[in-house]
């Protein structure tokens, strides 16, 4: 290198990172430690690369934190269930073992729900 001479950054490495289309988006549940406990959220599979999954969480609160609002669905993905349901807002990227071996049962996201999300995915491209 030159005195003076402006420095190249390093090629980033290309990942085998793909969004799954709309078809192949499913729920599974996403094992946490709240507390010293292991407790299952319901998530909705986005996407995967290599060993990680990529997801949004599905809640029962309207508010993450302070500011942080999450999206009320128009309609909650456990079917039978009338409550509200809302969808974080934040894409989640944890390593494959910390989700349930299957695909939940019981769960459908709607048409208007899985638009947002393909909208939130759009974002992040």
């Amino acid at each position: 290198m030159i005195w003076g001479e402006a420095r190249q950054p390093a090629a980033k490495a290309r990942t085998m990172f793909r969004f799954y289309p709309k078809e192949e988006r499913h729920f599974r549940g996403h094992k946490t430690s709240v507390h010293g406990k292991w407790i299952m959220h319901p998530s909705y599979i986005v996407g995967e690369e290599g060993p990680y999954f990529y997801s949004f969480g599905i809640t029962h609160s309207n508010k993450k934190g302070k500011g942080h609002n999450n999206n009320l669905l128009a309609k909650n993905p456990e079917l039978g269930r009338h409550e509200n349901a809302y969808l974080r807002k934040q894409l989640v990227r944890d390593r494959k073992n910390k989700y349930t071996k299957r695909e939940l049962e019981g769960f459908e996201m709607s048409e208007a729900d899985d638009e947002y999300v393909t909208a939130l995915l759009k974002k992040r491209r």
